[in-house]
């Protein structure tokens, strides 16, 4: 009886800290997300004629907020998230800024390799996602 009882106390226990990490496994795949995404977003907003950045910020967090709900993230992770984008699309909004691309557009181009490469960087973030999800579904 002893034991039996001491090995659903671990079980229950194993299972709280399994599911209380489970989240924080999944985390910095959506922190490099938002990283590329807001860098990308940035150059966009300087860049981009007519670019729409609350769309691309609502189509980013639909992604999270359904991860959220799959229990891949913690609400205050998507918070964390949510502020990260804000802070990493400012800076470099800000940045793109002080080189005066916003006044001289035609010099946009020079920096287009770069944010090609963060797109890049974040096309692999979303397939590891994937990933996640097939093996979820699995």
């Amino acid at each position: 009886m002893f034991f039996l009882k001491n090995s659903l106390r671990f079980l229950i226990l194993f299972s709280l800290i399994n599911s209380a990490f489970a989240g924080n496994m999944h985390y910095p795949i959506f922190s490099n997300l938002i990283k590329f995404s807001g860098s990308i977003d940035g150059f966009s907003v300087v860049c981009v004629v007519k670019f729409d950045s609350e769309k691309a910020k609502e189509e980013l967090f639909e992604l999270i907020y359904i991860s959220q709900k799959e229990n891949l993230l913690s609400l205050d992770e998507v918070d964390k998230l949510d502020k990260y984008y804000d802070d990493v699309k400012f800076s470099t909004v800000d940045q793109l800024y002080k080189l005066k691309l916003n006044q001289r557009k035609h010099e946009c181009r020079n920096y287009l390799k770069i944010f090609e490469r963060f797109n890049n960087k974040k096309i692999e973030e979303l397939e590891k996602l994937q990933t996640i999800r097939e093996n979820m579904l699995k």
